[in-house]
């Protein structure tokens, strides 16, 4: 089976305007990508494996959460933040063991993001950054977090 040139993850509307978080094959590699009014925007440059699972608006700021593996093929949590058009990597695995990030939400100034971590066992363990700051939700078996939300 051939794969697809492009998947969509997540969906955020916002007035008039709808975010799609996902990834396209644009080299040999998938590259994380969101889409504003089918306009696609790459967030990282397809050199290695990428993907954008979720997408949140505060404001004028647009927050992307999900991977882009490292020089070493590790899977490393992403959040891009993208201010006046431009995106702003923050990575929030520490890049040694695999980890992802599933969701975010901003609730004023604080940005939370759902996903997890791989300790040595290589066992998945459900994460939430706040703020950059990891907190293991979970320490028994298996556990991912897929999605965050706030009560305001």
């Amino acid at each position: 089976l051939a794969r697809p040139l492009a998947e969509a993850y997540s969906v955020y509307v916002s007035g008039s305007d709808v975010y799609v978080a996902g990834k396209a094959n644009t080299n040999s590699k998938p590259c994380a990508v969101l889409w504003k009014k089918n306009v696609m925007q790459a967030l990282t440059d397809g050199s290695r494996s990428a993907y954008a699972y979720s997408a949140y608006v505060s404001g004028t700021d647009v927050y992307v959460t999900g991977y882009e593996e490292n020089e070493n093929g590790t899977m490393v949590a992403t959040l891009w933040k993208i201010s006046g058009g431009t995106p702003t990597k923050t990575t929030l695995g520490d890049g040694n063991l695999n980890s992802n990030a599933r969701s975010v939400y901003v609730s004023g100034s604080d940005v939370y993001v759902a996903g997890y971590t791989s300790p040595a066992d290589e066992q998945r363990v459900a994460t939430l950054w706040k703020n950059g700051v990891k907190q293991v939700l979970s320490t028994a078996g298996e556990s991912q977090a897929y999605s965050v939300f706030v009560k305001q």
